[in-house]
């Protein structure tokens, strides 16, 4: 039956590989994602901490060229404001510091197109550049010198570089600053992840304190991270409360919004691909996602709906639309999924990670959860990345995997720390009982203790 069981699994074709040295609690671990991985474990075994490396990965290389563009935009834009003067006066003689935006923006224009076209290589031509648009107007600049160095010196900096520290950025918001080895310090970390055949490769530079990117794939797919049935919530808010409730996450994490936060925006923003989707894309939606909305609609005995421009949930045999604010914490996970699904945000071949979705569910509700996630991997072709301490929960989905003939889409680890309190993780996925000796032994501690 083993060597059945592994011929049957070895024929699965894996799409993406995470690898993971020093990080958090972290020494090593290889994780396959291809269709659903489930991390079974203890508390504080580093499941979460797989969760946000790999959502630090799509949130950092995601159009990746783009952002940099933007960061290169940006900071070229800061300087310049700082540095650039109106010498006018007003009627009362008083300076006019303001510079119109609009000029402002054909400087930037100007100097990015000049250094994309490698017209722009020295001081000199960057600052000749801006005197020309200088010539004639009330503006002047301190120190162009300065400037023009500066704009070289970033211009100069090399994509590695880049890349590693927006993916640091990502990693400091996630962990709160404390992503580096909790073990030892002077181990040094290491994050890669390989999508059909094409590498992202990430080595932690102790000396500048930050990664550097030595081997990077554009990523084209975002990426839903769920750990917080309270997102939902903020469609029952008004603009002004969700935009004080995005400032306090991030001041709270310090840098830029954490998963949550973007989470938040991707559900609550009224410009997203819900509103911006065409006649055709939204019948594709419906016949493609329409299994999947009815199983969720059939086990939420009810709908979310927009009802004078708030949304609320319809439940049957209810005449009363319910504010979101107030279902269970298990119906709000469920409607977060309906939510992103009907809005788009849940696309073939996406990622979603999923932190212990069984925990504010019914064990009945997580039987029927799982086998929606199953059809969702199977009409959509999804990687769910699944932490879970429900051993129901796991049964259901290699049950239901099965079923659905998609058993060797799905992967197992088991999740545990070593004598020396650093995180393991050990591939189950042809002997998944490993997981349900360890969920079972609580109750064996109290059948003993009955017995005493």
């Amino acid at each position: 039956n083993n060597f059945m069981l592994y011929l049957y699994y070895s024929e699965r074709r894996v799409d993406m590989k995470l690898h993971i040295e020093n990080i958090a609690k972290i020494e090593k671990a290889d994780i396959e994602i291809n269709g659903i991985t489930v991390i079974a474990g203890e508390n504080s075994t580093g499941k979460s901490t797989v969760s946000k490396v790999l959502y630090c990965l799509f949130e950092t290389f995601k159009d990746i060229e783009a952002k940099i563009s933007n960061e290169k935009r940006q900071s070229i834009d800061i300087r310049l404001s700082r540095q650039l003067k109106n010498n006018e006066k007003d009627e009362d003689g008083l300076e006019i510091f303001f510079v119109p935006v609009d000029f402002k923006q054909e400087i930037v224009d100007g100097i990015i197109k000049g250094l994309d076209s490698g017209e722009l290589r020295t001081e000199e031509e960057i600052e000749e550049l801006v005197n020309g648009f200088l010539n004639g107007t009330p503006y002047t600049m301190s120190d162009i010198n300065s400037f023009s160095k500066y704009v070289l010196t970033i211009n100069k900096m090399t994509v590695g570089q880049v890349n590693g520290t927006l993916m640091s950025r990502c990693l400091s918001t996630e962990f709160n600053h404390q992503y580096l080895p909790l073990y030892n310090v002077y181990n040094t970390p290491r994050i890669s992840l390989n999508i059909k055949d094409e590498d992202i490769d990430l080595l932690y530079d102790f000396e500048i304190d930050s990664f550097i990117n030595t081997k990077f794939t554009p990523i084209t797919h975002s990426i839903i991270y769920l750990d917080d049935p309270h997102l939902i919530d903020s469609l029952t808010m008004t603009p002004q409360e969700v935009s004080l409730a995005m400032r306090r996450r991030k001041r709270k994490f310090r840098l830029v919004a954490n998963h949550n936060a973007r989470m938040e925006n991707m559900i609550t923003d009224p410009l997203g691909i819900d509103r911006n989707k065409s006649v055709f894309d939204e019948i594709i939606i419906k016949d493609s996602y329409n299994k999947i909305i009815q199983k969720l609609i059939e086990l939420l005995d009810g709908e979310i709906d927009l009802i004078e421009n708030e949304f609320r949930f319809i439940e049957d045999g209810i005449d009363e639309p319910i504010d979101l604010i107030n279902l269970s914490m298990g119906s709000k996970s469920l409607v977060t999924i309906l939510k992103l699904i009907k809005s788009g945000n849940i696309v073939e071949n996406g990622i979603i990670i999923l932190d212990e979705p069984e925990i504010h569910l019914h064990p009945k509700w997580q039987l029927s959860f799982a086998e929606i996630l199953i059809l969702m991997q199977k009409e959509l072709n999804l990687h769910i990345l699944i932490n879970t301490h429900s051993a129901y929960f796991i049964n259901a989905l290699e049950v239901y995997s099965s079923i659905y003939k998609i058993a060797n889409r799905c992967k197992y680890y088991f999740a545990t720390l070593n004598d020396s309190k650093r995180a393991e993780f050990e591939d189950v996925t042809t002997n998944i009982g490993k997981i349900y000796i360890k969920l079972a032994q609580p109750l064996l501690d109290l059948e003993d203790l009955v017995g005493q």
